[in-house]
């Protein structure tokens, strides 16, 4: 049998790395076409911006974080996702890259916050839930329980050599 570095199962990009960044490049360049081929609408300017925002939502968004289950996210893969993010702001708003404005203005402009990376989070939460059970508890609470067994069989011992 052939060994491949990476490889496309059901539409998802698996490597050997496991990170998904190979997976989340393709994800957001899909999304960025997506993106591109409702150009018509984004300068339409008989729409107003709450019809654009529907549009993105349920047009684009939903490419972007498909397969996110797996993904593992990085510091990089979250900066990418956050600019993909205020890229669609800037289109819906019809602000260039060339005039200039922080992304800070553009957010205001929305009137929204950001959300593509908290629910990237949030699929992937209910993916782990649903599919390999509760989450394990933090390690301090293991530390503290055992330590609370370990004085626990001290204590019978203790008492064992008393009688």
């Amino acid at each position: 049998m052939e060994q491949v570095e990476n490889f496309k199962y059901l539409g998802a990009i698996i490597d050997q790395t496991g990170k998904g960044s190979h997976e989340i490049k393709a994800r957001l360049g899909a999304a960025r076409s997506a993106l591109r081929s409702l150009n018509t609408f984004w300068k339409d300017r008989a729409l107003n911006r709450k019809t654009k925002m529907k549009l993105l939502k349920t047009l684009v968004w939903p490419v972007a974080p498909y397969g996110c289950e797996t993904w593992t996210l990085r510091a990089a893969d979250i900066a990418k996702l956050r600019a993909f993010e205020t890229t669609c702001f800037r289109r819906v708003l019809g602000i260039s890259w060339t005039e200039h404005k922080t992304n800070e203005f553009v957010l205001s402009q929305m009137g929204t916050a950001r959300e593509l990376v908290s629910t990237v989070r949030k699929q992937a939460a209910v993916f782990r839930t649903r599919y390999q059970g509760p989450e394990p508890q933090h390690s301090y609470t293991r530390g503290k329980n055992r330590r609370q067994e370990k004085q626990r069989s001290s204590k019978k011992k203790l008492v064992g050599r008393h009688q």
